[in-house]
C-alpha cells in the first residue's frame, strides 16, 4: 500500500487524514474533498458563529427555519440518541454552557431555558424548530459526524482504505489496522482498530480549553475519562457523554444497548 497523509489545525484539535492512495488517480482532490467536509460541518453547526444553521435556530425559537441537509442529519441523530439514552445524552443544555461562560452568549440568549428535551426539537423535511427557547449545541457528537462525512467523501472519490483522526475522534476503514494508545491512570493502554470508530472524552476541565458535559438537570461528573468503540464515529463521540453520566456498574451494558461498547481501561 502507498500511504498519503496530511494535517491541518481545525475543530480545536490537528486532524489528519490518511489513505492508500495506490489506487487513486488525484490524490489532492481527495483531501480537498476530505477536509471539505469536515469544514462544512464546522460551519453549519457551530455554536459560536451567528450565522450557522445552528446558531439560526437557536436565536428563532417557535419559528421553522430551514437548514442544509448534513444539519438535519445530525439532528435528528441527537435527538434520536436523546431518546434512546433517556436523556442522558441531551443537546439541548446549551443553556447550562452559556451560563458558566464555555459557549457565549448571543443576542436572545438570556431568556433561553438552561435545557430542554427532545420534544422540544421539531424536524419536517429541511425545515427545524424549537419548540420552547432552549440552546441546542451540537459540540458533544458534531466531531465524530464531521469525521464520518469525511470518510464518506474519500469513499466517494475511490478510496478503499484509510482513516480520518480528529484528536479524540477516530475512524479507520479497509484493510488498515490502527494501533491506538489509550490514556489511562496507570499510564497508556494499547489496542488496535480496524473498520471501527473510536471517541474518547475527558470530563476535566481546562481554563485554556474549557468544556463541560451536563446532565439534564445541570449536574456534570467529576473528572472521569470515557472510551467508546462503535462502527460510526458520531455513535462512539455521542456516546462518550452518555456514559460519562451513567453510574459505572451500567456503563457497558447501556453502550451495547445502543449500539456501541464500552472500552473499560
Amino acid at each position: 500500500m502507498t500511504w498519503s497523509k496530511r494535517m491541518r489545525p481545525m475543530m480545536g484539535t490537528f486532524v489528519e487524514v490518511g489513505f492508500d492512495s495506490a489506487v487513486v488517480s488525484d490524490v489532492a482532490w481527495v483531501f480537498q474533498r476530505a477536509f471539505q467536509a469536515l469544514e462544512d460541518v464546522v460551519s453549519l453547526m457551530s455554536f459560536h458563529d451567528v450565522n450557522s444553521d445552528l446558531s439560526r435556530i437557536n436565536t428563532q425559537p417557535g419559528q421553522w427555519v430551514r437548514v442544509q441537509a448534513p444539519t438535519v442529519a445530525l439532528l435528528q441523530r441527537a435527538k434520536q440518541l436523546m431518546l434512546d439514552s433517556d436523556h442522558l445524552f441531551n443537546c439541548t443544555v446549551g443553556g447550562y454552557l452559556v451560563r458558566d461562560g464555555i459557549l457565549p452568549e448571543h443576542e436572545g440568549y438570556a431568556s433561553a431555558l438552561p435545557a430542554g428535551r427532545a420534544e422540544d426539537l421539531d424536524i419536517d423535511g429541511e425545515a427545524v424548530r424549537l419548540r420552547r427557547p432552549v440552546l441546542v449545541t451540537l459540540d458533544g457528537i458534531a466531531k465524530g459526524f464531521a469525521v464520518d462525512r469525511a470518510v464518506n467523501a474519500m469513499r466517494a472519490c475511490g478510496v478503499e482504505t484509510g482513516w480520518v483522526n480528529a484528536g479524540g475522534d477516530l475512524r479507520c476503514f479497509g484493510a488498515v489496522t490502527l494501533p491506538v494508545a489509550l490514556r489511562t491512570a496507570d499510564g497508556y493502554q494499547t489496542l488496535t482498530l480496524q473498520n471501527a470508530a473510536l471517541a474518547c472524552s475527558n470530563t476535566s476541565h481546562s481554563e485554556d480549553f474549557p468544556s463541560k458535559i451536563f446532565h439534564s438537570d445541570g449536574g456534570s461528573p467529576d473528572d472521569i475519562a470515557i472510551s467508546v468503540q462503535a462502527d460510526s464515529a458520531w455513535l462512539a463521540d455521542g456516546v462518550t457523554k452518555v456514559l460519562a453520566l451513567a453510574e459505572p456498574e451500567a456503563r457497558s451494558a447501556l453502550a451495547k444497548k445502543l449500539g456501541a461498547r464500552h472500552l473499560s481501561l
